[in-house]
């Protein structure tokens, strides 16, 4: 998977995805060995050297989020506060809007359960709304099986940073590929 890749898939219809999404689901399943071990090494030597704090919970459900400065302070499960900088949400793997932002559905433009998104990884909104809301990991059905591999994370990364500067302090389009893509 290769971000012009990516970019094809995403100018295709709805028709064709759909298509080459089921074809293609059996090879998007997976993850290198080698990049399973960087994880584990990263998050090892964190734990060693305490280089920032992490904590997974899995099986738990979001209830509240506040905002106070520059702080979140997440209510987990009804019982556990925790105050953060940084939210990661790993909502599973079938996408479907998580509970927590389900309320913005009337804000933004959905079909068939999952916000659509352009593309550079934002929500869509219905009217003029200030600011943007990106999505990671969530554009599966307009970019294809490669949207949530670990393979395309720092290409999808960079195009959300850039968007966020409004400037390409990520160059994106120095991509080297033998294959070139065209439309089916």
């Amino acid at each position: 998977y290769t971000p012009n890749y990516s970019q094809f898939i995403y100018s295709l219809d709805t028709e064709t995805k759909d298509k080459l999404f089921k074809e293609q689901k059996s090879t998007s399943d997976g993850v290198s060995e080698e990049t399973l071990n960087e994880i584990y090494d990263l998050l090892y030597q964190n734990e060693l050297h305490k280089t920032f704090e992490i904590s997974i919970y899995n099986d738990s459900s979001l209830n509240n989020v506040e905002k106070n400065d520059k702080s979140y302070f997440l209510n987990i499960n009804e019982d556990l506060t925790i105050e953060t900088d940084i939210i990661v949400l790993g909502t599973g793997f079938e996408y479907k809007i998580p509970k927590c932002i389900s309320n913005l559905s009337n804000l933004y433009e959905t079909e068939n359960g999952v916000f659509k998104v352009d593309e550079l990884y934002r929500l869509i909104p219905k009217t003029d709304i200030e600011g943007s809301i990106f999505i990671h990991n969530g554009a599966k059905h307009v970019r294809g099986v490669a949207d949530p591999n670990l393979s395309l994370l720092a290409w999808r990364s960079g195009v959300i940073i850039n968007a966020l500067m409004n400037y390409n302090f990520y160059n994106l389009n120095d991509e080297k590929s033998l294959l070139q893509w065209t439309k089916i």
